[in-house]
């Protein structure tokens, strides 16, 4: 008997240690706060639009079929009366051309680079930077999208590298290869036929090749006209419209000011204020984003939509070529302490008058222990709060470990 007591009580006594052990494992590793670190940053608020450009432009058509070549880049500005494009009747003709306008530019950097020999120009560690340049903003257009630029960064590259060649004592023969150029050019020059006809601008202005048909449709002037129906019967029928407008083969446009009318919720309405500078930022164009104003807000009763019509004045190649756009626009950003509304919570005080008040603060966490910390709010709204950063000691700082769940945090605190 005595010996089935001992064991009961060995066994109590064995449970008891194991508890204790298994008690201090668990508080050792048990946290019982969820927390997220903070960090000053900016926060935006973004609205997605649907919508259209419109411009001061014309199309260019062509009235026989035929091999066309471009005498000016997307984006480059045109003077009045400059031929915009020849049309020939061979494909090959086009091939010579792209051929001749490579060997001109070869032989223009090898005159650049025979105007540096014998002179103090060229300078190694110049050279070296140069090169160094270069390399960094072909990648960056690369990586950018921007593959407009790449051709003259490639010239620009071959430059910088012979340069370099000079630089370091290798013996470029530039006299001899300057003049074989001149002989190929010459020949390729003799195949050139004339060209059919030549199509030329009425006003000075910037060239596009790429037109869609409906630069006669979507006018400055129709701005005066449009309503909420419209702009939806616009967007809903864009496929059909563009499909239209294939025939032509670039346009001009007069003026560098343009507007983009969109169609938005009309939830949406009250971030949107006559003369009110917005950034618009098109992803689908490796995000560039642009600033315009507002300048026209059209909202009908009724309606579960409304119009918002941007006034922009940046004019480079792709902007040109856009006409139905999706992009987003920022209506406003703060800077601060960006807080997670989670963390938030309400502390009771009593103000210099004796009167009780309420005051949003978080709690952070300093190692083992849990301090409240006061929140000097600029913007708030349901998923955050950004708080003015503050060199005060008590107020919530870049990094602190604020709460966001934890136990024995009430959203009050008496």
């Amino acid at each position: 008997m005595k010996s089935k007591v001992f064991k009961i009580l060995i066994a109590i006594a064995s449970a008891g240690i194991l508890f204790g052990i298994g008690w201090q494992v668990f508080t050792a590793f048990y946290d019982p706060y969820e927390s997220v670190t903070v960090k000053q940053g900016t926060y935006e608020k973004k609205v997605e639009l649907s919508g259209y450009f419109v411009r001061d432009e014309k199309a260019i058509t062509v009235e026989q079929p035929g091999a066309i070549s471009y005498a000016y880049k997307n984006g480059e500005r045109a003077a009045r009366e400059a031929e915009l494009l020849r049309i020939y009747k061979e494909e090959e003709t086009l091939q010579a051309l792209e051929q001749l306008d490579e060997l001109s530019a070869s032989r223009e950097i090898l005159l650049q680079i025979n105007q540096g020999i014998g002179s103090d120009g060229l300078n190694l560690d110049l050279v070296k930077r140069q090169l160094s340049d270069v390399r960094t903003s072909l990648m960056h257009a690369v990586d950018d999208g921007a593959y407009s630029e790449l051709n003259t960064l490639s010239q620009q590259l071959l430059l910088c590298l012979n340069r370099y060649k000079l630089c370091i004592g290798e013996d470029l023969s530039l006299e001899t290869t300057i003049a074989e150029l001149d002989k190929q050019i010459a020949e390729i020059s003799k195949t050139i036929p004339q060209p059919d006809s030549v199509i030329k601008t009425d006003q000075p202005g910037y060239f596009c090749s790429n037109g869609d048909g409906l630069e006669s449709t979507y006018t400055v002037a129709s701005l005066d006209s449009i309503t909420v129906d419209s702009v939806h019967e616009v967007l809903s029928n864009q496929e059909n419209a563009l499909s239209e407008g294939t025939s032509t083969v670039g346009k001009m446009v007069y003026s560098n000011t343009w507007y983009f009318v969109s169609e938005i919720n009309t939830d949406d309405a009250e971030y949107f204020k006559e003369g009110k500078s917005i950034s618009l930022s098109f992803a689908s164009h490796n995000s560039q984003t642009v600033d315009t104003t507002v300048e026209k807000i059209l909202i009908e009763e009724g309606k579960e939509t409304a119009v918002v019509v941007f006034k922009g004045d940046t004019v480079n190649a792709e902007l040109l070529s856009m006409r139905f756009e999706t992009p987003s626009a920022t209506v406003f950003s703060y800077s601060g302490i960006i807080v997670p509304k989670d963390a938030v919570r309400i502390e009771r005080n009593v103000n210099e008058e004796g009167y009780s008040e309420n005051q949003k603060i978080v709690y952070a966490l300093l190692g083992k222990t849990v301090r409240s910390r006061k929140l000097d709010i600029i913007y708030e709204d349901e998923n955050v709060v950004v708080s003015r950063p503050s060199e005060i000691s008590g107020y919530v700082s870049a990094y602190d470990q604020v709460i966001i769940k934890g136990r024995e945090l009430n959203d009050t605190t008496q």
